[in-house]
């Protein structure tokens, strides 16, 4: 796991967190399925005129090129929805390589190296 909160999370916490997160008119979420099986999501929070980056999948779906494929359908959806927001950030720890290739891939491009972690963005346009 690459996440930067190394701490079990409680999962009725979290249902709470979540509920609440989707209320929001400031954060977007998009699930993603296949084969009728949650594979992740994709998380959108924004602050100011940038959007912060979260996404995650499912442990049994990992290695499969869906990190790619999730983050393309989250561009194209977030561009339709012609919002006055400048730029997407990801920050990924120096580790996550996996994370690194799929948001290259992606369309992001590496804005900062820190020593426990790097900043990718996107520029919407």
């Amino acid at each position: 796991m690459h996440s930067f909160n190394k701490e079990k999370i409680n999962l009725k916490k979290h249902k709470v967190w979540l509920k609440n997160q989707l209320k929001k008119k400031s954060d977007y979420f998009w699930f993603f399925m296949l084969n009728q099986k949650k594979v992740g999501l994709v998380r959108l929070k924004l602050k100011s005129k940038t959007f912060m980056l979260n996404y995650m999948i499912s442990k049994d779906f990992r290695k499969k090129k869906l990190a790619k494929k999730m983050l393309i359908k989250m561009l194209k959806k977030i561009k339709q929805k012609k919002l006055n927001k400048s730029k997407i950030i990801a920050q990924i720890t120096h580790d996550n390589v996996a994370s690194k290739k799929s948001l290259l891939a992606s369309g992001f491009k590496i804005q900062k190296k820190g020593n426990k972690h790097t900043n990718l963005e996107y520029l919407l346009k």
